[in-house]
C-alpha cells in the first residue's frame, strides 16, 4: 500500500486543525453580552471569520474529497455548534419571545391575532409574565404567525411550564423548549435530506453545504426562529418525493399534500412549491394532492382562523409585513436607486406595488414553466422558494433556512455565499439609533451576484471547451 506523503499528512491535519477551529467559534457567539452596539461589531467581526472559514472548509471538502463523509463527523457538525450555542439569548433578533408570549396567550384562553400584547383583557398575562413583556417590541401590534406555527408556541410554553415547577426559571423555561422542539424539527430534516442522498447515489458530501455554514445554527439553536419549523415537514416532503415511485397513489397524494399544508400553516409562503410539484404529477395524483392539501391546511387553521373579521384583520397584517416593511432588500433597492436616477415622481409611495407585482410574476413565471421532469423537480422547487423569499422589500437571514435545505439536493454555491454574507445585515445594531446597512447589504448581494454568474455561465463554458 502506497504511503501518503508528507504533504498530504501536512494537509490533512491542517484541515482537521481548520475544522476543529470551525466547530470551537461557535462557542463565542453564547458568551456575547446582549448588548447591542458593542456586541453587535463583536459579533460581526466573529460570524464573518467564521463565516469565511466555514467557507473554506466546504469548498475543501467538496474538492478534496471524492467519496461519503464519515457519518459521526457529520454528527459531531450538527450536535457540538448547537450545543455551544444553545445558551444564546434572543439580542439579534427578539422574535423568540413574541413567540413565547403569543404561546402563554392561548394559554390564557385568548387568540394573540385580536389581542395585542397590550390589551386590556391581558393585563393579567401582563402582570404574572412581568420580565417577558417589557423585553416586547410592538406590543400595539397582534400576531402575524400562522395557526401551526402558534399551536407549536402553545405547547413549548405548557412544557416549559412543566419543567418551571422545578428549575424555577420563568419564560426562559419555554424558550429553552421551544429551542429544542426547532433542533429537533432541523435534525428531522437533515435525516431526511441525507436519505435522499442515498436513495439518489449522491455524495453525503453535500450536507456539507448546509453543515458548515454558520446560519443555521446561529438562526435556530441561537436565536430560535419559527423558519427552523419548516425543515421537519421540507426534508420529509423531498423524501417522500424520490419515494414516489415505491408507495401508493393515495398515501403519496396525501403525504405531500399534508407536508404541503403544513409548510403553509407554519410560514405561509413556502406553500407556493405546491405548484411546481402538482405540475409533475398526473391529472389523478394533481387532484388527490391538492384536495389533501386544502383539506389539511383548513383543519390546521381553522380553529384560530374561524371568522371573517379575524381572517381579514389577519391576511391585511401579512400583507403589511412582507410588503413595507423593508430590510436587506437588494433587488427592491436596486429598483427604487433607478427610480430615483430617473427623477420620478414620488417613487416610494407607488414603488411597493409595482415592485410587488412584477415580483409576483416572476415567482408565476418559474413556478409554472421551470423545467420539472426527474431531478429538476429539486431545482424548480429551490428556485422558486429563492423568488418568493429573496426577492422582497423584506429579507431576513432566517429566511434562507429552508433554502438551504433544499439546496443540499441542489448544490447551487452562490447560495451558502449570500447566506454567509446576509449576517453582515445585522450591522443594522451596531450604531444608535439603529441604520440600515446599504452599502454592506448591496456589496453581499453584488458578490453573491457575481458567483451565481460564474457558476451558471462561465464555468459550464469553461467545462465544455477544456481539454479532456
Amino acid at each position: 500500500m502506497e504511503q501518503p506523503s508528507p504533504k498530504s499528512i501536512v494537509a490533512r491535519q491542517t484541515m482537521l486543525f481548520l475544522f476543529a477551529l470551525y466547530l470551537c467559534g461557535f462557542a463565542a457567539y453564547s458568551v456575547l453580552s446582549p448588548i447591542r452596539p458593542m456586541s453587535a461589531t463583536a459579533f460581526l467581526w466573529i460570524s464573518s471569520i467564521h463565516a469565511l472559514l466555514g467557507l473554506f472548509c466546504l469548498y475543501f471538502l467538496q474538492k478534496k474529497c471524492n467519496h461519503d463523509i464519515n457519518v459521526s463527523l457529520l454528527l459531531v457538525l450538527f450536535f457540538i455548534p448547537r450545543l455551544l450555542v444553545s445558551p444564546m439569548i434572543p439580542w439579534l433578533s427578539d422574535d423568540a419571545l413574541r413567540y413565547i408570549w403569543d404561546g402563554n396567550v392561548l394559554l390564557q384562553g385568548f387568540t394573540p391575532y385580536i389581542s395585542a400584547p397590550h390589551s386590556p383583557e391581558l393585563a393579567s398575562l401582563r402582570t404574572s409574565q412581568t420580565a417577558l413583556f417589557s423585553m416586547l417590541d410592538y406590543t400595539s401590534v397582534t400576531s402575524i404567525y400562522p395557526p401551526l406555527a402558534e399551536y407549536i408556541f402553545a405547547v413549548s410554553v405548557w412544557l416549559g411550564r412543566l419543567i418551571n415547577t422545578y428549575i424555577n426559571s420563568d419564560w426562559q423555561s419555554a424558550y429553552f423548549v421551544w429551542k429544542g422542539i426547532l433542533i429537533v424539527s432541523e435534525g428531522i430534516g437533515l435525516v431526511c435530506a441525507y436519505a435522499v442522498l442515498k436513495r439518489l447515489k449522491k455524495p453525503n458530501t453535500l450536507l456539507a453545504a448546509y453543515l458548515l455554514i454558520p446560519l443555521p445554527v446561529i438562526e435556530i439553536a441561537g436565536q430560535a426562529h419559527v423558519d427552523g419549523l419548516l425543515c421537519a415537514p421540507l426534508g420529509g416532503l423531498m423524501y417522500v418525493l424520490v419515494r414516489r415511485k415505491n408507495i401508493s397513489q393515495i398515501i403519496f397524494a396525501a403525504s405531500v399534500g399534508a407536508l404541503c399544508a403544513a409548510l403553509g400553516a407554519i410560514k405561509i409562503l413556502p406553500a407556493i412549491i405546491l405548484i411546481p410539484i402538482v405540475r409533475s404529477l398526473s391529472v389523478k395524483e394533481r387532484f388527490l394532492t391538492t384536495a389533501f392539501f386544502l383539506g389539511t391546511l383548513l383543519l390546521l387553521v381553522l380553529p384560530m382562523l374561524h371568522d371573517a373579521t379575524t381572517i381579514v384583520h389577519f391576511a391585511e397584517l401579512a400583507r403589511t409585513n412582507a410588503l413595507y416593511w423593508q430590510f436587506n432588500g437588494a433587488p427592491y433597492y436596486a429598483l427604487c436607486y433607478a427610480t430615483a436616477a430617473l427623477k420620478l415622481h414620488e417613487y416610494w409611495l407607488w414603488m411597493p406595488f409595482v415592485f410587488s407585482t412584477l415580483r409576483s410574476a416572476g415567482i408565476l413565471a418559474i413556478a409554472f414553466t421551470s423545467s420539472v421532469r426527474n431531478d429538476k423537480l429539486f431545482k424548480s422547487i429551490l428556485a422558486t422558494l429563492c423568488a418568493i423569499l429573496l426577492f422582497s422589500p423584506k429579507v431576513h437571514t432566517w429566511y434562507f433556512l429552508p433554502l438551504m435545505l433544499i439546496n443540499i439536493l441542489v448544490g447551487w454555491k452562490w447560495l451558502p455565499v449570500l447566506a454567509s454574507g446576509s449576517m453582515l445585515g445585522y450591522a443594522y445594531y451596531t450604531v444608535q439609533p439603529p441604520q440600515e446597512p446599504y452599502g454592506i447589504e448591496m456589496f453581499v448581494w453584488g458578490a453573491a451576484l457575481i458567483v451565481g454568474l460564474w457558476e451558471f455561465f462561465v464555468l459550464p463554458r469553461f467545462r465544455r471547451y477544456s481539454v479532456p
